[in-house]
C-alpha cells in the first residue's frame, strides 16, 4: 500500500467520521441533559441545537455531493460536445 493510496484512504474516510462522531456525541448529550433536567425548557432548547447542528453538517455535505456531480455532468457534457479529431 503506498503512501498515496493511505492519503486517499484517510480522506474518504475522515468527513463521514467525523460527522458520525459529531452526532453521536449530540446524542449522548441529549441523553445526559435529559437525566439531568427537570424543566423541559431546557432539553427542549439542547434538542434544537442538536437538530440544527447535525442537520447543518449534513445540509452541507450533500451540498457537496450535488456540486460535485454537477461538474462531472458538466465535464461529460463538454466530452461530448467536442468534436473527434
Amino acid at each position: 500500500m503506498t503512501l498515496d493510496r493511505i492519503a486517499w484512504f484517510v480522506g474518504e474516510v475522515a468527513r463521514p467520521l467525523s460527522i458520525f462522531i459529531a452526532v453521536s456525541g449530540a446524542a449522548a448529550s441529549g441523553v445526559i441533559v435529559a437525566l439531568k433536567v427537570t424543566d423541559g425548557t431546557d432539553g427542549a432548547l439542547l434538542l434544537a441545537a442538536i437538530w440544527a447542528g447535525a442537520g447543518g453538517l449534513f445540509l452541507a455535505k450533500g451540498i457537496e455531493v450535488w456540486k460535485g456531480s454537477k461538474d462531472a455532468a458538466s465535464v461529460e457534457i463538454a466530452k461530448a460536445q467536442s468534436p473527434n479529431p
